[in-house]
């Protein structure tokens, strides 16, 4: 059985996206139909040289921003995952 090694200390996978969505309809209580462009940014880490119990300890952060022309559904979050 052959084990490759990484001779990389991290890895730093990332992610960009950008995603367009529109209502067929107005909702009666807004003027206008719900039109929003959500924005995800995503990056993260594995540290393949700290081991814990056998496991590499990884970290992620996210942020995401949704603004639509409905406030309702307006928000920004910001999330951070430390696994092993």
């Amino acid at each position: 059985m052959r084990r490759s090694r990484s001779c990389a200390k991290a890895r730093p996978p990332s992610r960009l996206r950008r995603r367009r969505t529109e209502s067929d309809a107005r909702l009666f209580l807004f003027p206008e139909r719900r039109k929003e462009w959500l924005f995800t940014a995503r990056s993260g880490a594995t540290f393949r040289q700290l081991r814990v119990n056998g496991f590499a300890p990884t970290v992620r952060l996210t942020y995401e921003r949704n603004a639509p022309t409905v406030g309702i559904y307006d928000y920004k979050r910001f999330a951070t995952v430390r696994a092993v």
